[in-house]
């Protein structure tokens, strides 16, 4: 039995001061009460308790790449905890059929040695090749409903996909139909064939004005679309330099607190050193001053390196309530995902929290109720 005391607590759609009573890996009690004397009491002297970062689009980090086994999942999932991420999806790149099975296989055998592996986002394959972004050209490929059957089977949770490439809104249906998650992206969508995905059963659109034609006032594509669509959740790279802030600031303004995830799109090189690596299929990638680009390309992003807490720290310097910006990477991604008892601080859900300090660093991060990571005095 654990009682965090004397806190802020960000439900988060409500701020509470008080404790919080955790037992057998749940939220048991909120709010001001004594605390049971057989407890520990970890006094928290007014700091912020909010629920775990859930993370939807992340492909890799500390060196370590989603798609490299068992073993390198585990890895991130004992690094995420100090970032404050309690779950997330691990993210695959266009691949062969073979390899992303591979993927999908292996992201359901992992052990969640620190976060919680949730399941598997495919960022493709059936995508635009003109707006691939850093995803391999030689991967993407028309859409094959035998292909996404066995996907189905071998259990993708998300998936994203260009509404307007053949065969692309049969795929949308059979998806949502078997409880995929399905997200518009890398698109070159038209906001008439971006539609006819949302009608499909598209419910997110990936990264937000990333791989996708700029909004245009005659045209406005699949980013007007997302924008005014009350059924699409936007994923948003807070990082300031996938979106400027003013951009981040129209998104949120548009879509609203209740619409917006911020995500990652972390690379493996986020958390390292800045410097030259190697990475999908030998390119030389280049890691500086927060941005990750190919050498040989260098106008190109290959992802970010960004985490989810200064995600959080960035929404809120644009004046942005915290609890907002904290509800965008908890009770947000846990609802468009559909996922029960996470996102939200209440008894009876499962007890991963996070507990910040006033300028919003991570300090303790709670998974199931045990105590994963410690930042030390």
């Amino acid at each position: 039995m654990l009682v965090l005391s004397d806190a802020q607590i960000y439900t988060p759609e409500e701020i509470l001061r008080g404790n919080i009573l955790i037992e057998e890996e749940k939220i048991w009690a909120i709010g001001d009460f004594t605390p049971p004397k057989e407890a520990e009491v970890i006094s928290l002297r007014g700091k912020i308790i909010a629920p775990g970062f859930i993370d939807i689009h992340i492909h890799g980090l500390g060196g370590y790449d989603c798609m490299d086994g068992k073993s390198a999942l585990e890895e991130i999932s004992v690094i995420l905890p100090r970032f404050g991420v309690t779950a997330f999806f691990p993210t695959g790149v266009a691949s062969s059929h073979n390899k992303l099975l591979a993927f999908l296989k292996d992201v359901r055998e992992a052990e969640s040695r620190g976060a919680r592996i949730l399941g598997a986002h495919l960022e493709s394959p059936y995508i635009s090749m003109n707006k691939r972004g850093a995803q391999p050209p030689e991967a993407i490929r028309p859409v094959s409903i035998e292909e996404i059957n066995e996907m189905i089977k071998e259990g993708v949770r998300m998936i994203t996909i260009a509404p307007e490439v053949e065969g692309a809104l049969e795929a949308i249906k059979i998806l949502k139909e078997a409880g995929v998650v399905v997200s518009l992206g890398h698109s070159e969508a038209s906001w008439e064939e971006a539609i006819k995905g949302v009608n499909a059963g598209i419910s997110k659109a990936t990264h937000l004005f990333n791989a996708m034609p700029p909004l245009h006032h005659r045209q406005p594509g699949c980013v007007g679309v997302a924008l005014t669509d009350e059924r699409v959740a936007c994923e948003v790279i807070a990082d300031f330099v996938h979106l400027h802030p003013l951009t981040v600031k129209l998104i949120v303004k548009s879509k609203g607190k209740d619409k917006v995830m911020l995500i990652t799109d972390s690379t493996p090189f986020t958390s390292l050193p800045d410097g030259e690596y190697n990475w999908l299929g030998e390119r030389t990638i280049v890691k500086q001053e927060g941005r990750i680009f190919f050498k040989d390309t260098p106008d190109v992003l290959a992802g970010s390196a960004l985490t989810l807490d200064q995600a959080i720290r960035n929404v809120v310097s644009l004046g942005f309530p915290l609890k907002d910006a904290i509800q965008m990477a908890t009770l947000n991604p846990a609802r468009e995902a559909n996922l029960k008892g996470l996102g939200r601080i209440a008894v009876g859900n499962d007890a991963d929290l996070v507990v910040l300090d006033e300028e919003l660093r991570v300090c303790i991060t709670l998974i199931k109720g045990k105590i994963i990571y410690k930042k030390l005095d």
